[in-house]
């Protein structure tokens, strides 16, 4: 069985990837260098969902337009985005000359994995391609694979992309989204899907019980260990939101424990604690608050790996206060858009994906399962055809590997029939 597929984009007589680096990465990729830009976006069109990572060298991309470092951010940016635009699922890795912290972090907040400062640190690709073949659950990968569907068929992107702009202005006219909206967006009279609203609209109530309600603000907790800035921290955000402050980890822990929290401004450097270690924390505890890392010290590899781990932006020491409101505002738009489009995906993805559609996916989990020697369970079918947790068989019964063996359609018929004597379509 061949090696997952790694693209490497790059000059060839600029090779930012050494062999010996390249030797390594070939142990566990199928490895495939390409030096024409036209090439390589051709190519990543074409077999992209073979491709688990992408290393991307910025030199490839300039041309004469590209003047500035500036010009090499926007241009990278557009790269980024229009590899994600054709396939969400592999990995984007940039390489790069620069040491701008504001370039690394906005090639995170467009999509990318990780930023390589040249020359390359041998340890650091081998880890973190690694990391990448060993990452979390394979099934957020496959959602990602369902979502990709769903924007081909229903223009999905350009209507988060509507939603994103209508909280933008609903919160400049100091308002908030109404559930009709998001409804009104993403389904029309004649979309397939809109017979589930009644149970997305229920949910987005519930959801928004909080913004809905004007009397209630969203709590921003501030772990900071400089008394003078944390002071001016919460001058500057408590008018607008509860703000909770923490001048060390544990004083953050606790008060993790026992708040509910939207947004974490952290500092990477404690006296206690280091905010890598933290951050893995706090996920851990509370899984859809948003985090803003902030730093005085001028490290890209700590930015990366705080990005990496999770934070949605990043805040070099000293900031301006303009600055500064404009990050918390858009890590709460991003807290609420990963709340909700969920749900709107599962609500439509659900009514639009074929019989066929899921199939494929669900075989795709099942190779991915398969490399791994691990086992499939019957909760993994459910993920796909919902309807079938109506037979009631617990969702930690492993399927048997006879069944893998042979053809999954057949079981999930079987199961169906079980259900309502009829053939699964959703």
């Amino acid at each position: 069985m061949l090696n997952p597929m790694l693209i490497l984009a790059e000059f060839s007589d600029d090779y930012s990837v050494p062999k010996s680096v390249l030797d390594n990465i070939e142990k566990s990729y199928e490895v495939l260098r390409i030096n024409d830009k036209n090439e390589f976006f051709s190519t990543f069109s074409t077999i992209s969902h073979k491709v688990r990572a992408v290393l991307i060298n910025e030199n490839l991309f300039m041309d004469e337009n590209t003047q500035t470092q500036e010009d090499v951010e926007v241009k990278i940016i557009e790269v980024i985005k229009k590899l994600k635009a054709i396939n969400s699922v592999p990995e984007i890795i940039v390489i790069s000359a620069a040491k701008d912290i504001k370039y690394a972090v906005n090639c995170f907040k467009n999509g990318a994995y990780d930023f390589f400062s040249s020359p390359l640190n041998q340890e650091k690709v081998q880890l973190v391609l690694e990391s990448i073949l060993m990452s979390a659950s394979y099934l957020n990968k496959i959602d990602q694979m369902k979502e990709s569907l769903m924007f081909k068929k229903d223009d999905f992107q350009k209507r988060q992309e509507l939603l994103h702009s209508l909280i933008v202005k609903r919160r400049a006219e100091g308002e908030l989204l109404k559930s009709d909206e998001i409804i009104s967006i993403f389904f029309s009279k004649d979309n397939k899907g809109m017979s589930n609203t009644k149970e997305l609209e229920s949910y987005l109530h519930k959801m928004n019980e909080k913004y809905l309600n004007s009397d209630k603000k969203e709590t921003i907790l501030i772990v900071e260990d400089d008394d003078v800035l944390l002071d001016n921290l919460r001058l500057f955000l408590s008018e607008k939101y509860n703000v909770l402050l923490a001048e060390d980890g544990r004083k953050a822990k606790e008060l993790i424990k026992n708040n509910s929290i939207d947004l974490i401004l952290l500092d990477i450097y404690l006296p206690d604690v280091n905010g890598v270690d933290l951050i893995d924390e706090i996920q851990g505890k509370i899984k859809d608050a948003e985090i803003i890392a902030m730093s005085a010290y001028q490290e890209i590899e700590m930015a990366a790996i705080m990005m990496r781990k999770g934070a949605c932006d990043y805040l070099s020491k000293p900031f301006y206060e303009t600055d500064l409101m404009n990050t918390v505002s858009r890590a709460l738009q991003k807290r609420y858009l990963n709340l909700v489009v969920p749900e709107i995906q599962k609500c439509m993805l659900e009514k639009n994906l074929s019989k066929d559609e899921k199939i494929y996916l669900l075989n795709q989990l099942i190779k991915e399962k398969l490399k791994r020697s691990e086992p499939m369970y019957i909760k993994d079918i459910y993920h796909f055809f919902p309807k079938l947790k109506e037979i009631n068989i617990p969702e930690t019964v492993p399927i048997p590997q006879s069944v893998i063996d042979s053809d999954i359609t057949v079981f999930i018929d079987d199961l169906s029939k079980n259900l309502n004597k009829v053939p699964i379509e959703n």
